[in-house]
């Protein structure tokens, strides 16, 4: 039956007409759903702290196996060569490098000679002083408990030679005098060093960065705090 208006003729249902194209019903799609991507955001946030927190570790690591105390590298105080905890001992002064036309020498054997003997001894020789390392000893404080190299060895005159000498029971290694180490043919530095582990103080006559004469003489005994001049080359 036409569907009647009230107050109106009644009007016929829509009839798709013939040969027309009905348009499908159009309905609504949903909001795209936002739930995953989020999901990755925060796993990849989570990654990125996982990672920062596992370089740091590592990083941690590394400084706490590899590092070294900065108490290790300074030098003992008041030029005293001292002795190293545990027995260990440093390593001796490292012999020239290069081409060197110094001669070849034996060194004399100094084991058992005092401090200011051994000097004395190589100083007369020529051969310049690498360093004096106290070490543990039940001999006498400042007796010369070896030497590297050893006495007897045939080396370059210009190659500096350690002496290990006894800390005994907490005495001097040197005493109040001491020989004054042959200086010529080594660095103003190397001189430096040796001068003070024995208490000599040093002055430059000139500038260089060789030692060509030195005043007192290598061999001669003086006071600890004594002044040894360098000429330099």
């Amino acid at each position: 039956m036409p569907e009647q208006r009230p107050g109106g003729p009644a009007q016929a249902p829509d009839v798709p007409v013939a040969g027309s194209r009905v348009s499908p019903a159009v309905t609504a799609e949903p909001p795209p759903d936002h739930t995953e991507p989020e999901m990755s955001v925060r796993a990849m946030v989570l990654m990125a702290g996982i990672m920062s927190v596992a370089v740091a570790c590592v990083f941690g690591l590394t400084l706490l196996l590899g590092g070294t105390s900065p108490s290790a590298s300074r030098p003992p105080a008041g030029g005293q060569a001292q002795a190293t905890p545990g027995g260990q001992e440093p390593p001796p002064s490292p012999a020239p490098t290069g081409t060197s036309t110094a001669p070849p020498v034996t060194l004399p054997a100094v084991t058992g000679l005092s401090t200011t003997s051994a000097i004395g001894q190589l100083a007369a020789r020529k051969i310049p002083l690498g360093a004096v390392i106290r070490v543990p000893s039940s001999q006498s404080a400042g007796l010369v408990v070896r030497s590297y190299p050893a006495g007897g060895t045939t080396v370059r005159s210009d190659a500096p030679v350690t002496l290990y000498v006894s800390a005994g029971q907490g005495g001097s290694i040197t005493g109040k005098e001491v020989a004054v180490p042959y200086f010529i043919g080594v660095s103003e530095q190397q001189a430096r060093s040796t001068a003070a582990m024995l208490g000599f103080q040093i002055t430059l006559a000139n500038t260089g960065t060789v030692v060509a004469g030195q005043q007192p003489r290598p061999g001669a005994v003086y006071l600890r705090g004594s002044t040894i001049t360098l000429t330099m080359r």
